[in-house]
């Protein structure tokens, strides 16, 4: 797109010599980024420099080529116009309780230490590390050679709705602890598609995933999922439904917990692509191999695939996130257009 470039190019000479200047994120229309209303930046970073806790974000279309850092700012929120859209490339530098919705990010990601949300975002050779914490519903995740997402600290977490598609290693890692694992689709991994470990942790809910065609090196042996926690992945605990579908995967498909006290996961009313009680038996790893692990009860399975809605197509916050990205957009426009940034009070 020769406008666009030419108006990159002019946005960096004005800015050099001092001057304001305006973004312009297509070919007819010049967009600045405004904080409530007023201000014009040449930059999403200067916008996030003049941000405070709870302030909210919005992008138009447009690809932003910026490494955006807001380590010192909490409960900041940035949302995109479109998920294909509204692009960051380069890396986001979060603070505590950072969310992202509706944004596509590329060549980067999203790394911060105390919580993390995304909603509705498409990543591209792009993830999310935290230390503490995460949300992650109804994203795209296109690994495209690297991983989806790490955890390696200890709270609630939940992994809902997302597609995860085409990691080079292990696609979620997450240490301390997943509490809820929900309709997400795992697949084509070559590594591990969820490696959950630490001595006392516990996997949680999971329910109604697909996990298919996730190989592994030599090292990890080819689990798709590994845990030394106790989960439920049907007919547990936790109430688990299971549904889960386990097709084409490495063997062992689950590896049973590990530690001074084992307990046996349950991993009912699950898919395995086999009705042979054998041949289930043999894509799990438990006490019947080794006595220091833990028992995996798969005792009942489906004998067909559950036709469960699962991945970011059947989100059911979708709607809800349409809702509140439109309702954005009209107060930016209303406000002279551009990225804005939404005083938390102002924020539609």
């Amino acid at each position: 797109m020769a406008g666009r470039g030419k108006a990159r190019f002019a946005v960096a000479a004005l800015t050099a010599a001092g001057m304001t200047v305006s973004w312009t994120c297509d070919d007819t229309a010049g967009r600045g980024i405004t904080l409530n209303g007023q201000g014009d930046y040449a930059t999403i970073q200067a916008a996030v420099n003049d941000a405070q806790k709870g302030d909210v974000i919005y992008i138009p279309k447009g690809r932003y080529s910026e490494e955006i850092n807001a380590e010192t700012l909490s409960d900041l929120t940035i949302v995109g116009e479109s998920n294909t859209g509204a692009v960051i490339v380069g890396g986001i530098w979060a603070g505590s309780r950072f969310t992202a919705k509706n944004l596509g990010i590329e060549n980067g990601g999203i790394t911060g230490f105390v919580s993390i949300s995304a909603y509705g975002c498409r990543f591209r050779r792009a993830g999310i590390s935290t230390y503490i914490s995460w949300v992650l519903e109804g994203n795209v995740f296109q690994c495209n050679g690297g991983g989806a997402a790490t955890k390696r600290g200890q709270s609630f977490s939940r992994l809902a709705y997302n597609d995860i598609l085409d990691c080079g290693n292990t696609a979620v890692t997450a240490y301390f602890g997943i509490s809820e694992v929900v309709a997400n689709r795992i697949n084509d991994t070559r590594g591990l598609a969820i490696d959950y470990w630490v001595d006392g942790g516990g996997l949680g809910l999971v329910e109604d995933n697909e996990f298919r065609n996730n190989t592994s090196g030599a090292l990890a042996g080819g689990h798709p999922m590994r845990y030394s926690g106790p989960g439920d992945l049907g007919g547990g605990w936790l109430g688990s439904r299971g549904r889960n579908i386990f097709v084409g995967n490495g063997v062992p498909v689950i590896h049973g917990e590990t530690g001074s006290y084992p307990e046996t996961t349950f991993a009912k009313f699950n898919y395995w692509g086999t009705t042979d009680p054998a041949e289930i038996a043999a894509m799990v790893r438990d006490c019947s191999d080794t006595a220091s692990l833990g028992c995996i009860d798969t005792s009942e399975f489906l004998a067909e695939e559950p036709l469960v809605p699962r991945g970011a197509d059947a989100w059911p916050g979708r709607a809800a996130l349409d809702a509140e990205v439109a309702a954005l957009k009209a107060a930016s426009l209303a406000a002279g257009g551009g990225i804005t940034l939404f005083s938390r009070d102002d924020a539609p």
